[in-house]
């Protein structure tokens, strides 16, 4: 994105965890006549990353205030409670995403595999994994090549004992990406628990002749 004009390499700073860095582009932007309310919402997921939570919502709300997409500032929010093991929160916040993208195939695109992968996580965490089953397939009918979501969705079907879902879910995870040697160790684990061990101890050792 080029929202504020800052140089390519500049914008990565948030990606990358240089966050000091992204709060000087940003600022130096704006004095340049940059885009106030992009560089608003910037500073939000900057001070999101160097988890000043409350500094972090005060910019996403003045983001919103100032005209910032609601899905984009939702989500950040929902990312921002999920980050402080506020599940609640963080699944209210991504449900306002849901409700917005439902009616915007666009926007459904562009971030419902993020959306749904998040809140997918979060009932993993909350040990509610036909919940986060609903969710990582919805990540998948956004994306049918999103790896983490097969992967994950895969381990939540182990979680609940259906060992079949499991193993085709990560069997498309492996193939999506084959040197992912996790994927393999979970494949193992599933044809184990199964009482497969020839199955699953020939996996383990196809896993480990990847090159990583």
């Amino acid at each position: 994105p080029n929202y504020l004009h800052i140089d390519s390499h500049k914008l990565h700073y948030i990606d990358e965890g240089k966050f000091q860095l992204a709060l000087q582009a940003i600022n130096a932007a704006i004095k340049k006549g940059g885009n106030k309310r992009q560089a608003t919402f910037l500073k939000g997921q900057t001070y999101l990353g160097l988890k000043k939570y409350k500094k972090a919502l005060e910019f996403f709300l003045k983001a919103k205030k100032m005209g910032q997409s609601e899905d984009e500032v939702y989500l950040y929010i929902g990312k921002l409670y999920s980050a402080q093991n506020k599940y609640d929160k963080a699944i209210e916040n991504f449900k306002k995403v849901e409700k917005i993208i439902q009616r915007n195939p666009v926007r459904l695109r562009a971030i419902g595999e993020v959306l749904y992968q998040n809140i997918g996580t979060i009932y993993n965490k909350k040990n509610n994994h036909k919940e986060a089953i609903k969710y990582f397939n919805k990540a998948i009918q956004v994306n049918p090549s999103d790896y983490k979501s097969f992967f994950f969705a895969g381990l939540s079907y182990y979680k609940i004992n259906d060992y079949n879902s499991a193993v085709k879910y990560l069997e498309k995870a492996i193939k999506l990406k084959p040197r992912k040697l996790i994927s393999y160790k979970y494949l193992a684990t599933v044809y184990y628990t199964m009482g497969k061990k020839d199955k699953s101890f020939y996996i383990m050792a196809k896993g480990f002749t990847i090159k990583q």
